[in-house]
């Protein structure tokens, strides 16, 4: 290619904008779904239990520290997207996208200290692996979100042009 080749121009589109939404407010659920899962099943250390009861002897999510921060976060990362899908992309809707971002975190850092609050005496539950699997792609998708809300408000370069050769 010679000096003189073109970067190939992509396209951000609103639709960009609703799928950036509609996987948020997916991950979203999944989110507020594992707050209601067991994050601890069974006495014992090691292995996967992906049961969806738990005995009576282990608290669920909303009675111990962890809960109600991840119950938060996921409520806000759900309104953020259903915000995005009434409103479309605004200069507040794409400020919004940094919501899940920090929604992610806490939904990281809050898993990360309920696996360790639970030491060696519980196997890990389909909550808490869920909540962790929210976190990792909450992140991804607010960046997304917030980059395609900025391109979609910032003024066109074609109108950028025109306006200055007029």
């Amino acid at each position: 290619m010679g000096p003189k080749a073109r970067m190939r121009a992509y396209r951000i589109s609103r639709r960009d904008w609703v799928g950036d939404a509609a996987l948020m407010l997916v991950v979203g659920l999944l989110g507020l779904a594992a707050v209601f899962l067991p994050w601890a099943n069974e006495l014992g250390a090691g292995g996967v239990d992906f049961s969806l009861s738990k005995p009576a002897t282990i608290n669920s999510m909303l009675q111990t520290q962890w809960g109600l921060p991840v119950l938060i976060a996921a409520l806000c990362v759900i309104s953020v997207a259903v915000c995005m899908l009434l409103f479309g992309p605004r200069a507040i809707t794409a400020v919004l996208g940094l919501v899940p971002i920090a929604a992610g975190v806490v939904f990281l850092v809050e898993a990360m200290g309920a696996f360790d609050g639970m030491g060696s005496a519980f196997r890990a539950g389909l909550g808490l692996y869920l909540t962790l699997l929210a976190g990792i792609l909450l992140m991804p998708v607010g960046l997304a979100s917030a980059m395609v809300g900025y391109v979609l408000r910032r003024p066109q370069p074609a109108a950028q042009a025109r306006s200055r050769d007029a």
